[in-house]
């Protein structure tokens, strides 16, 4: 749900920002062009970074917090 939230958040920013409609139907047209632009191409969607990318950069991440803030253990 929160996605089609921010798409018609976008939506709408992208088609209010710089108009002015004076009427609603104008509006609602500008609307469904909208939707329809966005149908025939939505652009690029961000392209997922391999698993061994993602596991090295949180190894590297961790062994960081490891050694500013070591645990105290006390046994």
């Amino acid at each position: 749900m929160n996605l089609v939230e921010r798409w018609s958040g976008l939506l709408i920013d992208k088609l209010t920002r710089r108009s002015v409609h004076t009427y609603v139907q104008v509006l609602e047209n500008d609307i469904e062009a909208g939707i329809a632009t966005w149908n025939t191409d939505p652009g690029r969607s961000p392209r997922p970074k391999p698993v061994d990318e993602v596991l090295n950069s949180l190894a590297v991440y961790l062994a960081k917090l490891r050694t500013e803030h070591p645990v105290d253990r006390q046994e």
